[in-house]
């Protein structure tokens, strides 16, 4: 392989370990998500703040914060997988394989 492929493939990679783990947060994150959209979360103590709080807090999640975090996780996970993938082509391939990197 070239050293482009070498770094195409090792970055796609990052890139798809990145989708899959938004697929998996979606499934496991929607029930908690659904549960806290209708009932919230209990604010104890939130009378004696010494402001205006009801007793439960209702959170809103946009379908634009939503898929805004997820590109941006997307979007570091690439580059963060990209940066160490520049570096593992330039190395010799005998001098990688015998743990000689630097």
């Amino acid at each position: 392989m070239t050293r482009a492929q070498v770094i195409v493939i090792f970055t796609l990679e990052g890139a798809l370990h990145s989708v899959l783990a938004a697929i998996l947060g979606i499934v496991y994150a929607s029930p908690l998500f659904y549960y806290l959209q209708h009932n919230g979360f209990a604010i104890p103590g939130g009378e004696s703040w010494g402001f205006a709080l009801g007793n439960k807090m209702y959170p809103a999640f946009t379908a634009g914060l939503i898929l805004g975090t997820t590109l941006l996780v997307f979007i570091v996970t690439t580059f963060v997988s990209w940066l160490p993938t520049r570096r593992i082509a330039k190395l010799n391939p005998t001098d990688a394989l015998a743990g000689r990197g630097t």
